[in-house]
């Protein structure tokens, strides 16, 4: 039985939903950790900065206690490319638009973003062992371009 090939879009899907359903800041941050490189470029809305306030804007701590919110990644459009259609794990460029609502209070968009990133297999230091215990796919994201809007409180998640 072949094993299923695992698609740098996939991958971005999979974590930023993990991101956005995390409950507690400690499995957000160790989530965000285990995906996006310490060292990676970031740009958001045109403004260079570091994983530490990328990770920051994520949380979105301006919604109040994420124990009591329930956040939702919905991906719309995505292209991506891939340097090694071959590879199991596969890595390459994503370009993707999302929307994170919550249906806390009714339904809510509270952020809409579009997102360019690139994901490579990262450099594990054998001697320190891999980031995460739980995440042992090797690919971490190292270069991540984002515009994100906040806001629209009355307007539904847009239509599948």
């Amino acid at each position: 039985m072949p094993l299923p090939i695992q698609k740098p879009t996939h991958f971005i899907e999979r974590k930023f939903e993990e991101l956005f359903h995390a409950k507690s800041k400690e499995v957000f941050e160790r989530t965000f950790h285990g995906f996006v490189d310490e060292n990676a470029a970031i740009t958001l809305n045109g403004e260079r900065i570091t994983s530490t306030r990328y990770m920051e804007h994520l949380w979105m701590s301006e919604l109040g206690n994420r124990e009591h919110i329930n956040l939702n990644a919905r991906f719309k459009e995505t292209v991506e490319t891939v340097k090694d259609p071959r590879a199991l794990l596969q890595t390459g460029e994503v370009g993707a638009v999302y929307e994170v609502w919550t249906d806390t209070d009714g339904l809510h968009v509270v952020a809409r973003n579009s997102i360019n990133v690139v994901i490579k297999y990262d450099s594990i230091d054998v001697r320190k062992g891999p980031r995460l215990v739980e995440d042992l796919e090797g690919r971490v994201v190292t270069e991540v371009n984002e515009v994100s809007t906040t806001g629209w409180p009355e307007e539904p998640p847009m239509n599948e």
